[in-house]
C-alpha cells in the first residue's frame, strides 16, 4: 500500500490510499489521522484498522481482514521523550502512540463468541516519522491463529 498524508495544527492524517491493484490514490472519505494534536500523553483519536494476523484455522478465506475489513481502534499517545532502538540507529524525542481495539469473532465450539484483543504499539521519532512497530494479534482458540509482528526501521534519508 502508498499511502499519502497531510500535516497541519490538528496533526498528521492519511488523505488517500493506493493498492498495488488500484490505478489511482483512493481518497479517503475523512481525515484519518496518524498523529493528532496536541502532542501530549492523553491525546487520543479512532481510526479503522483490520486484523493483520488474525486467521481461521479452517475456513476459506482463512485472513479475518477479508470479513472484518474496518475494526474500530482507540488510539492514544503514551509516552513522551522515548528513546528507540532499531537497525537504522538510535533515536531520541520519540511520540509512542497505543492502540487498542476488540473484535468478536467465533473461537470455538466451547468458548463461542469471545472478544479477540488487538493492540499495536507506534513509536514516531523527529526528523524520521514511524521508527518501530509492534502489533499483537494473540488467538488462544482451536479455531483461530494469531500473533505478533515486530517491524523497525532499516533505513532512511
Amino acid at each position: 500500500m502508498d499511502y499519502w498524508l497531510r500535516a497541519d495544527e490538528t496533526g498528521i492524517y492519511r488523505v488517500a490510499s493506493k493498492s498495488e491493484l488500484e490505478a489511482e490514490p483512493q481518497p479517503d472519505k475523512a481525515p484519518r489521522y496518524v498523529l493528532k494534536q496536541p502532542l501530549a500523553v492523553g491525546t487520543s483519536w479512532q481510526a479503522s484498522t483490520t486484523a493483520y494476523l488474525l486467521r481461521r484455522k479452517s475456513e476459506f478465506p482463512p485472513e479475518i481482514r477479508h470479513t472484518h475489513p474496518a475494526v474500530p481502534m482507540n488510539y492514544s499517545i503514551d509516552a513522551l521523550a522515548q528513546a528507540v532502538s532499531t537497525r537504522a540507529g538510535n533515536f531520541s524525542g520519540c511520540v509512542r502512540v497505543k492502540g487498542v481495539a476488540t473484535l468478536k469473532l467465533f473461537a470455538d465450539p466451547v468458548v463461542g463468541w469471545k472478544d479477540m484483543p488487538i493492540t499495536t504499539l507506534e513509536w514516531y521519532c523527529p526528523g524520521v516519522g514511524l521508527a518501530k512497530l509492534e502489533r499483537n494479534e494473540p488467538a488462544n482458540s482451536t479455531f483461530l491463529t494469531g500473533g505478533t509482528l515486530k517491524m523497525d526501521l532499516v533505513s532512511w534519508d
